[in-house]
């Protein structure tokens, strides 16, 4: 609806205008929160339609969600699947959202929008989470095509949203985009992360932080990215002064000019920014077996400590 990418386990559909904004159109002036995106129609007859198991490798359903939405009387009435669907409805204006109780498990949500007063002439939506009571963890994530640090402090509602979510843990990947450039602003940079660490921090408190490094890349597909290397070393001084983790996936590639090989290998485009298929997998999986390990160390020391304290 906003035109973006989209994971493959699920579609959308819908009917009726749409209008989209997202953090990275400058001269747009309009709310955003922590997905960075909002789509708006001014149509009651719109419909939205949200298949969460397209893809028949994965499997999820809910029995709650938050809709992210605008609150105020100028909203069309909201209508979930079906009139027997919703349990209880709790509203919350000062964070931004709508938490709706379901009668059962869905795989599937529609959202319908009816007029019931004169006034009413839009309604604009920033996310949806989707939530359930099984086992496991609940895993948000945002992204907007061609977004800077900057672009995310333009969201106007980030904080709010982000507090809504309540998380554990925030992972925050960022930098390709800030270092696109032939000549990178250090200071800039470090102060845009600053900023968005220091909004991060007093949203959720309790949360911990991990920050990982861009991958290296090319600029103009033709010449050496050096600027990674600088933001590196920043995201490292940030993670040194606030007690922050993080995940080095420059160095890990093999550091500057690695793109090259990677590209070479089949795991990089020809652009050797963006990785492909078999790259990002292969990135992810690299993610994860870290995570976990970083995990089993921490867990194994926390038994150590305290059978030395016995």
């Amino acid at each position: 609806m906003a035109r973006t990418n989209n994971p493959s386990n699920f579609k959308v559909k819908y009917n009726g205008l749409w209008e989209y904004c997202k953090n990275t159109q400058q001269k747009r002036n309009c709310a955003l929160g922590l997905s960075g995106y909002s789509v708006s129609t001014y149509n009651p007859n719109s419909l939205i339609q949200i298949n969460l198991n397209a893809d028949t490798s994965s499997y999820y359903d809910f029995n709650r969600l938050k809709l992210f939405h605008n609150h105020d009387t100028t909203n069309f009435e909201l209508l979930i699947n079906n009139s027997e669907a919703v349990c209880k409805v709790s509203e919350n204006d000062s964070l931004g959202y709508t938490a709706y109780e379901l009668n059962r498990h869905y795989k599937e949500l529609t959202l319908r929008f009816k007029k019931t007063d004169s006034i009413q002439n839009h309604f604009t939506i920033y996310g949806i989470s989707f939530e359930n009571d099984d086992p496991g963890i609940i895993y948000n994530s945002v992204g907007v095509n061609g977004a800077k640090l900057s672009s995310y402090l333009r969201c106007n509602l980030f904080s709010r949203h982000l507090t809504a979510l309540n998380p554990d843990l925030i992972i925050i990947s960022l930098g390709t985009n800030d270092g696109y450039t032939r000549k990178l602003n250090s200071e800039l940079y470090k102060e845009n992360y600053e900023q968005l660490l220091k909004m991060i921090e007093q949203a959720s408190p309790g949360a911990a932080i991990l920050l990982t490094v861009p991958n290296d890349s090319y600029l103009y597909r033709r010449y050496i990215n050096r600027n990674t290397e600088k933001m590196r070393s920043i995201i490292f001084d940030l993670a040194r002064d606030n007690y922050y983790g993080v995940w080095d996936f420059y160095t890990i590639m093999g550091g500057l000019n690695s793109s090259y090989a990677w590209q070479l290998n089949g795991l990089m485009n020809s652009d050797k920014i963006h990785f492909n298929r078999k790259g990002y997998l292969f990135k992810g999986d690299l993610f994860f077996n870290a995570f976990l390990k970083a995990y089993e160390n921490h867990i194994t020391n926390r038994l150590n400590s305290e059978f030395q304290k016995q």
